[in-house]
């Protein structure tokens, strides 16, 4: 945070970052110089605005869709929707868990942004269930992708 009232005190961009802004930056740079492989990050407010954007990630996850931060996101679900699944990079991967009737703006968002693929997940009555077939659908997209913890174990000690 002293950066950031440094930045503020010289008129830079950086001093407009938000709290999360700086969290984000700093956890990022810890897992670059852990050597961190892969890591599981969680958004903030989500989508495009979300400071976690920068990663680029191969997948990410919408796990659920409700009227919340509507300043920034939206005032309607499927505002919030779009606005959500503006997360996905170029040829990543989305997994989202959202009713059908927004399964038609997530998969345009992801259309607009490049994304590779949308899997939609309908919601239970469970979200704990929900948010677990969704990281098993994550893993197995990863696997798609070629990531596996004991390759991703052995490029960190051979690059070590």
């Amino acid at each position: 945070l002293d950066a950031r009232a440094a930045a503020a005190a010289r008129g830079s961009g950086g001093g407009g970052a938000s709290w999360f802004d700086v969290f984000v930056a700093a956890s990022l740079l810890a897992c670059a110089e852990a050597r961190v492989g892969w890591a599981v990050v969680e958004c903030g407010l989500g989508g495009r605005r979300d400071s976690t954007n920068v990663l680029g990630a191969e997948v990410a996850l919408l796990t659920s869709v409700e009227l919340e931060h509507t300043e920034v996101l939206g005032d309607t679900l499927a505002a919030i929707a779009a606005e959500k699944a503006a997360i996905v990079a170029e040829r990543g991967a989305l997994l989202a868990c959202v009713p059908p009737h927004l399964t038609p703006a997530v998969r345009e968002e992801a259309r607009r942004r490049r994304g590779g693929s949308v899997t939609q997940l309908p919601p239970s009555a469970d979200r704990d269930a929900d948010n677990v077939e969704l990281a098993r659908l994550a893993l197995d997209e990863l696997g798609r992708r070629g990531a596996t913890a004991a390759a991703d174990a052995a490029s960190a000690s051979a690059s070590a």
